[in-house]
């Protein structure tokens, strides 16, 4: 693999490693929304912070099979060309 494969794989295993440590943080602490932001869009219950992890769950899952699927795809390209 090259340099520019390698760096792509790291930016989406990278992001898929950010969007679930959020998605935990969430689960722990369900007010940081409001610490971050200092808006207050569900008054305190939960709701905005739930829809932002149920994305990010998402959004992680996708980045990591993505991840995966190009490891795959790049080391099979190069076994044929070897």
């Amino acid at each position: 693999m090259n340099k520019m494969r390698k760096r792509l794989i790291f930016a989406e295993t990278a992001m898929a490693g950010l969007t679930g440590f959020v998605a935990v943080l969430t689960i722990f602490w369900r007010d940081w929304l409001e610490v971050l932001f200092r808006a207050d869009p569900d008054h305190h219950n939960g709701t905005a912070e739930f829809a932002i992890i149920a994305g990010l769950a998402v959004t992680s899952l996708l980045l990591g099979c993505i991840a995966r699927w190009q490891v795959v795809r790049w080391r099979r390209a190069a076994a044929l060309t070897h």
